[in-house]
C-alpha cells in the first residue's frame, strides 16, 4: 500500500473506533431510564405486600412477598431472580447514593459496565462512604478501562471503609460457598468462594500435585529436599514415556480426583500418625465419600448400538462415549435408561401425600429442574407440588405434581402464583399482576413464534 493509503486506512479506524466507543456510550441513558422504572415497579410493589403474598403465618410474609415481587419483574423483564436482584441493587444505588455517577451515564460519559463496577463496589461500603466514593470513582470511571477500575475501586473501597478488615473478613466468611456453571462441548465450571488463605493454599497443593506428576515421568517424584512428593493422592498415573499433559490440565485432573474419589477428612483417620489410640481419634474423619450423579441415557447408546448424547443431571448433555465410561466405571452413578424410540424411562415404575422414591425419581426425570418461571435449579434437589392441592383433593400423581426448589415452593404457596399442570407436564403460570407464562418439562421444546418481529429498518434493494 502506498502511504496515503496507510494514512486513510488509520483515518477509518480511528473514526470508526471513536463511533463504536460513543454508540457503547449511548445505550447508557437508555439503561439508566430502564434502571430507575425497575425501581419505581419495586417500590410500588412492596408498598402493597398483599398484592403479591396472602395467607401467609405471621412472621413469615415479608419474605416471601420480595421474592414474589422479584419473580414477576423477572418474568417481565425475561431475566433470572439473580439478574433483577442484581439490577434493582444497581438502581437503588444509583438514584439514593450515587448521584455523580448517575449523571455520567445520563450524560453519555460512562460505559453502563462501568456503572455497574462502581455499583457493586459502592454496595459493600457504608452508606456515610458512598459520597466520597462516588465522587472518586466516577473520576476513575472516566479516564481507566473496566479491568483498571475495578482493581483502582478495590483498593478505594479499602481506604474509605470504616469497619476494621478483620471485622469485615469474618462476616464475608459466611459468603463462602461452591456452585457450578455448565459450559459448552460437556464441560463445566467449578467455582469456589473461599478465605483467601484457603484458596491460596488449595491451589498451591494442586500446583504441587500437578508438578509431581510431571516430573515423576522424567525422575523420581521426590521433591527438591528429597522428600517423596504427594503424587500418590491422586490416582492419575503417568506414562512411562512422559507426562503429555499440561500443569493446567494436570491441576485439574488432580482436582477431580481429590474431590470425587479421595477421603474426606478433618484429622489423621485411625491408625495413621503418631496416636494409636482409636478411642482417641476424633469423629471427623468421614471414609470413602463419593460423589453421587444420575445419569440418563437410552439403552441403545448404553450398548454402544447408538451414539446419542447422554442428559448429566445438575448439566445437560455430554457425549455418548464419556457417558458409557461413566455408566461402565463409576459406582457413583446412578444410571437411568430410557427407550429409545418413546423416551419411556425403562428402570422406574409408579394414596400418600408424599409420593413414593419411585415417583419421585420419574418426576424429576420429567421435569429436570425447578418448573417455576425463569428457575434452573436441578429437579433432583427440588421438592414435589401439588398442582390441586392435597388438602382440596388433588392427588399424589404424576399428572398432579410438578418439581419445585424450596424457594419458589414458598412463593408458589403464597397463594399470588398460580399455574395449571397439563397432561404432557406443560404448566401454564399466572404471576399476580395477571401475566401469563409456560414452563415445559426438559424434554419438550416452546412452539416456534407465529410471526417474525418487524424489522427495525426496511430492507431496500434486489436480491
Amino acid at each position: 500500500m502506498t502511504g496515503s493509503e496507510v494514512v486513510e486506512v488509520l483515518e477509518v479506524v480511528r473514526e470508526r473506533g471513536d463511533r463504536a466507543g460513543e454508540l457503547a456510550r449511548s445505550a447508557s441513558p437508555v439503561l439508566l431510564a430502564a434502571a430507575v422504572e425497575l425501581h419505581a415497579a419495586y417500590r410500588a410493589a412492596v408498598s402493597c405486600p398483599e398484592a403479591f403474598a396472602r395467607g401467609l403465618p405471621r412472621g413469615g410474609s415479608a419474605d416471601l412477598v420480595e421474592r414474589s415481587v422479584r419473580a414477576e419483574l423477572a418474568v417481565g423483564c425475561g431475566v433470572s431472580e439473580r439478574v433483577v436482584s442484581r439490577d434493582l441493587e444497581d438502581a437503588r444505588l444509583l438514584i439514593e447514593d450515587l448521584p455523580r455517577t448517575r449523571e455520567a451515564l445520563a450524560g453519555a460519559r460512562l460505559r453502563w459496565e462501568a456503572g455497574r463496577i462502581i455499583c457493586a463496589t459502592a454496595g459493600s461500603l457504608p452508606p456515610e462512604s458512598r459520597a466520597v466514593f462516588d465522587e472518586r470513582a466516577c473520576e476513575l470511571a472516566l479516564v481507566l478501562t473496566p479491568t483498571q477500575l475495578r482493581r483502582r475501586v478495590a483498593r478505594l473501597r479499602d481506604e474509605l471503609h470504616v469497619e476494621p478488615l478483620a471485622d469485615r473478613h469474618a462476616r464475608a466468611r459466611e459468603d463462602r460457598a461452591v456452585w457450578l456453571v455448565p459450559d459448552a462441548d460437556g464441560m463445566a465450571l467449578l467455582c469456589a468462594l473461599l478465605p483467601a488463605p484457603v484458596a491460596v493454599g488449595a491451589y498451591a497443593r494442586l500446583d504441587r500435585i500437578a508438578r509431581c506428576l510431571r516430573d515423576s515421568a522424567d525422575g523420581d517424584g521426590r521433591d527438591d529436599d528429597g522428600r517423596i512428593g504427594p503424587a500418590d493422592e491422586v490416582s492419575a498415573a503417568t506414562e512411562a514415556c512422559g507426562e503429555q499433559r499440561t500443569l493446567a490440565q494436570l491441576r485439574a485432573d488432580a482436582l477431580a480426583d481429590l474431590l470425587c474419589d479421595g477421603d474426606v477428612f478433618g484429622t489423621t483417620p485411625p491408625g495413621d500418625g503418631e496416636a494409636s489410640d482409636s478411642a482417641a481419634a476424633p469423629a471427623t474423619f468421614v471414609p470413602g465419600v463419593r460423589a453421587e450423579v444420575r445419569l440418563t441415557l437410552t439403552a441403545s447408546t448404553a450398548t454402544g448400538h447408538d451414539d446419542a448424547p447422554a442428559d448429566l443431571d445438575g448439566y445437560g448433555l455430554i457425549p455418548a462415549h464419556v457417558a458409557r465410561e461413566l455408566a461402565g466405571a463409576a459406582t457413583t452413578i446412578t444410571r437411568v435408561l430410557t427407550d429409545p424410540d418413546t423416551g419411556t424411562v425403562l428402570s422406574v415404575g409408579r394414596t400418600h401425600r408424599l409420593p413414593p422414591p419411585r415417583m419421585r425419581l420419574a418426576l424429576q426425570l420429567r421435569d429436570r429442574t425447578c418448573r417455576f418461571p425463569g428457575c434452573t435449579r436441578p429437579a433432583s434437589r427440588a421438592e414435589a407440588d401439588h398442582s390441586v392441592e392435597w388438602r382440596h383433593g388433588g392427588e399424589t400423581s404424576l399428572e398432579n405434581l410438578a418439581s419445585l426448589c424450596t424457594a419458589h415452593h414458598h412463593v408458589r404457596h403464597g397463594d399470588r402464583w398460580t399455574y395449571v399442570l397439563h397432561p404432557d407436564g406443560t404448566a401454564d403460570w399466572t404471576t399476580p399482576t395477571g401475566r401469563r407464562i409456560t414452563t415445559r418439562p426438559g424434554d419438550l421444546l416452546p412452539d416456534p413464534p407465529r410471526r417474525r418481529p418487524a424489522p427495525l429498518v426496511e430492507a431496500t434493494g434486489t436480491a
